[in-house]
């Protein structure tokens, strides 16, 4: 007879994945890790990735206010999606319910409570002590009085209560679909659908129309507070050896866009055409604004190294502040530059006449036009990409003893910062940030865009297993994975114990539950519209809005006390509870 024609699947016939329901007890627990690490690690390049472009002036704005918030939510955005995918809707959505009402309770609830646990500071005659009191001792601290739950804690301002507004005016989003669900509650699965649909479709319009609506008026104020998270971003990468001074300047309009193709250094330091300038020449150079933006750069530097606190350091110092500023002029060029800068004959510089060295210098870098040969350019590719990609240890040398920090040219100081990488011009520098913050934001997306279906099927195989609703898996894994990064910028960022980083810290949490009511929540609208779901999601949906309006609330505090901070935190297991109850007890959905 005829031969028996077999079938074989081709390349592209199947998923590489392993189907969960094929995989043990021990390997579903297994790739439940993997998978979530995964996620997790892509979260963190596209943070990184992020947060190296506000080392780009120009745009700082565009990325605090518009890129950061729809790359923080693309994690949960597509679990949410991949959810609404698969063959069995029915089942999987629940996945993606419970990784919008995990993300959402989450961030507004553990991170805000760490930020407030690192933040906090004394709190004195009803007031914060960010600042010492007049006639503080020496050993005055900011915080004094330990885990005292009514006398520690943070100050909030205005951006904050704002943010609030805002978390209330999205919250309304969900009623638009739970309204009409709730009235169609006990009747026929397709007059329900039949009924929601219109209403899905409203709210999805409606989240889109408000998402782009809280990005409009997020802008300015955004761009101002990630203004100055750049600043501290571009102080830490200078520390690490990532940028010297003039790759983190440029583009403030500090240094003139004057310099020449096809000049060169000469072999010489960059710092040498400073020494022909006169006093008069630093202050034509040291306009106000130019003064202030290099100060607050360098005076972080400046101040660590000023041991006696008299606001002055001495020739030994400098070349300590310059070394870890990356600038690596000769002993002969710095005496020289010291003397240039020392205008009163004093034999120290304050502040002041530091920054309008460092000012002429940045300029003078620029004005001198330093170029590098083709091979030199494709060979410092490699080294930054590689040094973005490290840790470099902060500050080698304050460790040292004075003698070794006083050698200006020593090994170690090579390794901080090679010779090719300090020379090239400010304007290259930027230029491979930008090569390294769109790399890892690729790779970041790419892989949520391939692990975010497997893991939903993981979520969803692993709650069978356990008879338990894929909503309380959903909810108490997903956002470990996608919203991890969250809680440690939340607590290493607060713990600046700075009003200013406080406000940027919980701000950032507020507009993260935002782009939650409007990107990830019209993702799920669509979900509901396109895919006939059956919105069943009342305990959910009231467990949402309970957290993040007691949140908001509590926001409006102008004093948030560590109880406070506590109080805050007991809400991410009572919206569990809350949901449990709604279901069970109740009998909602």
């Amino acid at each position: 007879g005829a031969p028996v024609q077999v079938d074989t699947p081709g390349i592209w016939d199947s998923s590489p994945f392993i189907p969960p329901e094929e995989l043990s007890g021990s390997q579903l627990l297994f790739f439940t890790f993997v998978y979530g690490y995964v996620l997790f690690a892509a979260s963190n390049m596209i943070s990184d990735g992020s947060e190296l472009l506000l080392l780009i002036p120009s745009m700082a704005g565009v990325v605090g206010s518009v890129v950061l918030p729809i790359l923080g939510a693309v994690p949960d955005g597509m679990m949410i999606l991949c959810s609404g995918l698969g063959t069995d809707v029915a089942k999987q959505v629940h996945v993606g319910v419970g990784a919008l009402a995990g993300s959402t309770i989450m961030l507004l609830t553990v991170p805000w409570f760490l930020a407030v646990l690192s933040g906090r500071v004394d709190i004195c005659n009803g007031e914060p002590a960010y600042k010492p009191p007049r006639k503080a001792p020496e050993t005055w601290q900011q915080l004094q009085n330990g885990f005292g739950l009514r006398n520690t804690g943070v100050g909030l301002q205005l951006p904050v209560f704002t943010n609030a507004k805002m978390v209330i005016a999205t919250t309304f989003l969900y009623f638009i679909v739970q309204v009409p669900a709730f009235f169609l509650h006990g009747t026929a699965e397709e007059t329900q659908v039949s009924t929601e649909a219109p209403f899905a479709l409203f709210g999805l319009v409606a989240c889109v129309i408000s998402f782009v609506l809280y990005i409009k008026m997020q802008y300015p104020s955004t761009e101002e507070r990630h203004a100055r998270k750049a600043e501290d971003l571009r102080i830490e990468a200078i520390k690490s050896g990532q940028l010297t001074l003039r790759g983190a300047m440029a583009g403030l309009g500090v240094i003139a866009e004057c310099s020449r193709p096809g000049q060169s250094s000469g072999g010489a330091s960059a710092i040498a055409p400073l020494l022909a300038h006169s006093d008069s020449r630093l202050e034509d150079l040291s306009s106000a604004e130019a003064v202030s933006a290099v100060r607050r750069v360098i005076e972080p530097f400046f101040y660590i190294y000023d041991t006696n606190g008299d606001g002055n350091i001495d020739l030994s110092e400098l070349r300590v502040i310059l070394r870890d500023l990356n600038e690596n002029p000769t002993e002969e060029e710095l005496q020289r530059c010291f003397s240039s800068a020392d205008a009163d004959g004093s034999g120290s510089v304050d502040i002041v006449e530091f920054s309008q060295m460092m000012l002429a210098f940045v300029r003078d870098v620029a004005e001198k036009g330093i170029s590098r040969s083709t091979s030199m350019v494709v060979q410092s590719v490699d080294v930054v990409s590689q040094m973005l990609s490290e840790n470099a240890e902060d500050g080698q040398g304050d460790d040292e003893d004075e003698d070794e920090q006083s050698t200006s040219q020593d090994d170690d100081e090579e390794e901080d910062m090679p010779e090719d990488l300090r020379e090239l011009s400010p304007q290259l520098q930027q230029r491979w940030l930008m090569f390294r913050a769109v790399k890892l934001m690729a790779i970041g997306t790419i892989l949520v865009l391939l692990f975010s279906d497997p893991a939903v099927d993981i979520l969803s195989e692993m709650a069978e297993r356990l008879g338990v609703d894929a909503f309380y898996v959903a909810f108490v894994l997903a956002p470990m994975a996608s919203n991890a990064s969250e809680m440690v910028a939340a607590y290493n960022y607060a713990a600046k114990k700075t009003q200013q980083t406080i406000i940027i810290s919980l701000g950032a949490l507020e507009g993260a539950a935002c782009m939650n009511n409007t990107y990830c929540l019209a993702v799920f609208m669509g979900i509901v519209f396109f895919r006939g779901v059956t919105w069943t999601f009342t305990a959910e949906t009231l467990s949402i809005v309970f957290v993040e309006i007691g949140v908001a609330f509590m926001a409006f505090k102008r004093i948030q006390t560590l109880l406070d901070g506590f109080m805050i935190l007991s809400l991410y297991p009572l919206s569990l509870l809350l949901v449990y109850f709604l279901e069970n007890v109740v009998g909602l959905d």
